[in-house]
């Protein structure tokens, strides 16, 4: 292999530049190049349309969730739902129930990375979401899917999980600017 002094000498200021032409009909065909990309498992949730990069930049937290809005009374109200006879005549106000219906939404799932977090509504959820009681920059409870990172995205939920949690809550996920993250 030629040093890299040599290959300098060679080219000349002197010479013109060839331009690149267009293939004649009998030049070989360019071959198609293959670029990798991020593939991921078709049973998969599609989140889309993602948050814009704008409402990315943002975020006061600087962090976005998929997930469903929880009313005050949703997680309480859900797990009621899903055990009638179990929790007949229970208050929907009793802090226990919370706990269960989170535990509950984990097992069903088999996802244990779900978790309810506090989140600023924005106009586009509002939109999407009409019950949405609260003013547009008010803090609301999220059941958060799942966070907008590459690693979170690419080991999302799936959608028939997706569709059986909108079946509880009878909302559609969106995608949610975190206020403060809890525990649960």
């Amino acid at each position: 292999m030629p040093s890299i002094t040599a290959r300098m000498q060679g080219l000349s200021l002197e010479e013109s530049p060839t331009v690149a032409t267009t293939p004649q009909p009998g030049d070989a065909r360019p071959v198609r190049r293959s670029y990798s990309r991020l593939n991921s498992n078709p049973t998969r949730v599609n989140p889309r349309p993602l948050p814009t990069a704008q409402e990315c930049r943002t975020a006061r937290k600087g962090c976005m969730y998929y997930g469903f809005y929880a009313d005050e009374l949703a997680l309480p109200k859900m797990i009621i739902k899903c055990f009638p006879e179990e929790l007949e005549g229970r208050d929907p106000c009793d802090p226990n129930l919370y706990l269960a219906a989170v535990e509950f939404i984990r097992d069903v799932t088999n996802r244990h990375d779900i978790a309810i977090h506090i989140a600023w509504v924005a106009q586009r959820n509002k939109d999407q979401i009409p019950s949405i009681g609260l003013k547009v920059g008010g803090c609301a409870f999220i059941v958060g899917l799942f966070p907008l990172e590459r690693e979170a995205y690419m080991n999302r939920i799936t959608q028939e999980n997706v569709d059986m949690l909108a079946e509880f809550f009878g909302t559609k996920p969106s995608w949610w600017e975190i206020a403060e993250f809890t525990s649960l």
